[in-house]
């Protein structure tokens, strides 16, 4: 915003509500305004305009929602993703406290002299909450991307990163 009216070329001045006459009236320009060098204006601030917003008063009935969160995923029948979500991160989290013990983890599961199957077992369950956590997190920067989010794509690929889960956890627990 160039003043064109006899004013300095390149300075913008974006004055506020309140006014001050007599002697401080160029101080109060400075407070009042932004006066920066055209130089400035395009490295150092932001474009700086005035905008107007016009706000509606509502009531309080407006305001609530109609229907609580529950309610409505249940009547859209939307299963509990981020609970499970949740859930796996905190299995995942759990699978890893054997590794802060004092000794290895070899040391560890042979301490606990149990079956070579529960061994397996054991190890399936630290593996695919990672798995679930690194197919899903994919999953997720495609949909940050804008791509899948049609609603037979987002079933289809949750149901993908499941089985990408599963034989990756099958895969880790073999090694």
């Amino acid at each position: 915003m160039s003043s064109k009216k006899g004013g300095v070329k390149g300075v913008i001045s974006v004055p506020l509500t309140h006014s001050v006459s007599g002697r401080n009236r160029i101080s109060s320009r400075i407070c009042q305004g932004v006066l920066v060098s055209s130089r400035m204006t395009n490295t150092c601030l932001p474009n700086i305009g005035l905008r107007s917003i016009s706000l509606k008063s509502m009531t309080q009935e407006e305001v609530a929602p109609k229907e609580s969160y529950w309610d409505k995923n249940k009547r859209l029948n939307r299963p509990l993703k981020a609970l499970e979500y949740f859930l796996t991160g905190v299995v995942y989290a759990g699978g890893l406290i054997p590794f802060l013990l004092p000794s290895n983890f070899p040391t560890f599961l042979q301490s606990l002299e149990v079956a070579p199957s529960l061994i397996l077992l054991f190890k399936f369950g630290i593996a695919f909450p990672f798995a679930f956590h690194s197919w899903n997190g994919i999953r997720h920067l495609f949909w940050d991307m804008g791509i899948g989010l049609k609603i037979r794509e987002v079933y289809s690929s949750g149901s993908l990163v499941v089985a990408l889960a599963l034989v990756t956890s099958v895969i880790l627990t073999v090694l």
